[in-house]
């Protein structure tokens, strides 16, 4: 096991809203994965995600700061750039959160649903 293991904590399986003050992730649950950084990519992130269920992520966050204040704090998840970036901000802050936007499947409407369902 690797020594300099860092720690991201996803918030996942929610979605971001906007109250009266602040914009917050709302109704998700949160899972701490310890990481190798050596191991850490775009494409490892998008693996582990896959792992938790995950199959169509609109879009990846992290944020850059201490604070749980998102406004301004929140940068888009693209390549490796902003992978090795979220090592730098878990080593300074002792961990990184990201945060999981991810596309909600819709039933597609079929007509005449009698002509294609036969008992």
């Amino acid at each position: 096991m690797c020594d300099d293991r860092f720690e991201v904590v996803v918030h996942h399986g929610g979605y971001f809203e906007r109250n009266e003050v602040r914009w917050s992730y709302s109704n998700g649950l949160t899972s701490t994965l310890a990481c190798d950084p050596d191991r850490w990519s775009y494409f490892e992130i998008m693996g582990i995600l896959r792992e938790m269920g995950y199959v169509n992520i609109k879009d990846l966050w992290y944020n850059v700061s201490r604070s749980e204040v998102l406004e301004n704090n929140l940068k888009i998840l693209i390549d490796d750039m902003g992978a090795m970036q979220m090592v730098r901000i878990a080593r300074r802050n002792g961990q990184v959160h990201m945060y999981v936007d991810h596309s909600i499947c819709e039933a597609e409407v079929v007509d005449n649903f009698l002509e294609y369902y036969k008992c």
